[in-house]
This record gives structure tokens, sequence and C-alpha cells, in this order.
């Protein structure tokens, strides 16, 4: 038992400071001239000086310039960002680091309820700690560290079939950010490969879907401005993204080796199918989803490894699948001896 809780502790631990070299975007040493544009990270926030006014305006306090629309459609980390003591960026942060470590969690419920061990339990985590998404986004003032807390948190709740607590989930997910959404049709894969009758899924999916689309749109209705905000699929954002080598860099370190090795989930396809499908096809429905949203910001956004990051929730299980199969005794480790 002791030896479980020391794991825990120094998964945790490690999570926290691959975070640190980033926190609030001051880039130690080096890191800064691989993350600045050739100028300093922090004095350049991008969407993160977004969040830090929307914090200040739950404040009530003064703030510099307007809000803009898309970031006044996810106020969730803002609001709660708001009741911390310290500085807005500061607050943002903590509240990433949270949810990672939330995510942490959740990711090793979901391993445990697939009746993996704690070796693999303990090659999952290291897979999710130590990549480049979660060093380079990790404590930055953006929100997608949040997103992939609810990520992982729905991936585990969808395993486990408990529907209300999704609704839930949904409903606070869709006040995140808009690529919670991917849950939405996970849910309906999982729906499909219960045993329930064709009404009550039909019912169930109804109700998930009007869970994230009614608070979705009631954010927009009930807003701070009414300029409305759409990602529609624009040339421009097509010829910056595809032209720029930085985004695909990007790509292929925030698909990371949990992407990777998931590949190799094909070869294992058959033989695992009849046994375990109502576990893969979510797993393998939020990955192919994952990676459609990354296609997507390549015409409708700044493309960049944040949208490939949330692949990491059905990533890492299905890598941990594979690394099972193509190595049968890790299942003998005992690491608590």
């Amino acid at each position: 038992m002791k030896k479980r809780v020391f794991i825990c502790f120094s998964l945790a631990l490690s999570l926290v400071l691959v975070c640190l070299p980033r926190f609030n975007r001051r880039d130690i040493g080096f890191i800064d001239h691989l993350t600045g544009e050739g100028q300093k990270s922090h004095l350049h926030l991008a969407d993160a000086g977004e969040y830090i006014k929307y914090v200040n305006y739950f404040r009530k306090n003064q703030i510099k310039g307007n809000l803009t629309p898309h970031a006044t459609y996810r106020p969730f980390v803002p609001f709660i960002a708001s009741f911390l003591p310290f500085g807005p960026m500061t607050s943002i942060n903590i509240v990433n680091i949270c949810f990672l470590l939330i995510a942490l969690l959740f990711l090793n419920l979901t391993l445990y309820s697939f009746q993996f061990n704690l070796i693999h339990r303990v090659i999952g985590s290291i897979l999710f700690i130590f990549s480049f998404p979660l060093f380079f986004y990790g404590a930055i003032g953006y929100i997608d560290p949040v997103v992939i807390g609810f990520l992982s948190i729905g991936v585990y709740f969808l395993s486990q079939k408990k529907w209300l607590i999704c609704s839930i989930l949904f409903m606070l997910g869709a006040l995140v950010k808009e690529s919670v959404v991917i849950l939405v049709p996970v849910a309906f894969v999982s729906l499909f490969y219960c045993s329930y009758s064709w009404k009550k899924k039909v019912w169930l999916s109804i109700i998930l879907s009007l869970s994230f689309l009614i608070p979705y749109q009631l954010i927009r209705i009930v807003n701070p401005i009414s300029e409305a905000h759409f990602w529609w699929p624009t040339y421009a954002f097509f010829l910056l993204n595809v032209t720029r080598l930085k985004n695909w860099a990007g790509f292929l370190l925030g698909y990371g080796l949990p992407g990777f090795l998931s590949l190799g989930i094909i070869p294992f396809f058959q033989s695992l199918w009849p046994e375990k499908k109502d576990q893969l096809a979510p797993l393998i429905a939020g990955f192919l989803l994952a990676v459609c949203l990354y296609l997507y910001s390549l015409v409708a956004a700044y493309a960049d490894a944040r949208f490939i990051w949330t692949s990491y929730p059905f990533s890492i299980p299905l890598a941990v699948f594979v690394l099972d199969k193509k190595f049968p005794q890790l299942r003998a480790i005992n690491l608590e001896k």
C-alpha cells in the first residue's frame, strides 16, 4: 500500500514538475528561444490574454480593450479562476494543473476498470505526463488542459455507463470549450454497444445531446457581448496552416508516442474485438474524432498541437492495450513488492 501511494505521489509530482518550466510563460533559460516566436512568450499571450481579461471581468476589475466573442463562449475556467486569490494568469494555470491531475486520476481509473495492473497504469501515466502537449501547453494561460480533464473524466464515466454523471459533465463541458463535443458522438458509440433496448438508446442519445447543445447555445445568448463568432472554414486559414512548418512539427510532437503506439491496435484488432469491443469502440471513435478535429482546425483556426492533444484520453488506453498484447510479460511485474 505504501509503495502504491509513493508511486501515485511521484507521478503527480512529476506532472507538476513538467509544467513548471513554462508556468505563466516565464520560460526558463533556452526554452524561451523555442517558444516565443523570437520574442518573449509572456509578452505575446494570444488567447491567454483573452482569458485573463475574462477573469478580470468576473472579478469586476477594469479590463483593457473589449472581450472577444470566442473567449466569452468559454466561461468555465475564467469563472473558477476568478475566485482564486492570485493574479489572473496564475489562477488560470492553477486550475489547469488541477485538471491535469484530475485527468491523470481518471486515466488511471479507466485503465483499472479495463483490468490493467499497476505497471500498465504507470506506463499509461508516463505517456500522459512526459508528453510535448502537457509540457508546452499545461500552464501557459490556455484552457485546453481543462478540456483534457473533461475528456478523461468522460471516458471513464462512459465506460462505466453512468449516464446521469455524463449528462452533467456534458453541460459543464459545453462551457469549457467547444472541443469537449467529441464526447457526444463517443457516447453514441458507447450506447450502441450496450445491451439496452433501441428505445432506451435513442432517448439517452437525445438527452446526452441536449445536455451539451442547450448550454452551448445558451452561452451565446446570455453573453457579455452581442457579437457572434463561428469557426467557419476559410482558404486563408488553410493556406496559413499547410505552409507553416511549425504546425506540422507541432502535429507530430502533439500526436506523440501515444498516437503512434495506438496504431498498433490494427494487427491485434481481430483478436481483441470480440471480447473488448464495448471498451475499444468508444476509444477508437474518440481517437478518430480528435484527428478530425485537428483536420478541421487546418481550415478554421490557427492549428497547433492543442487540437491533437484531445486524442490522448483515447489513444493512451489504446496504446496500453497494444503494449499488453505485445509484451504479455508485463502482467507478471508486481510493482507493489
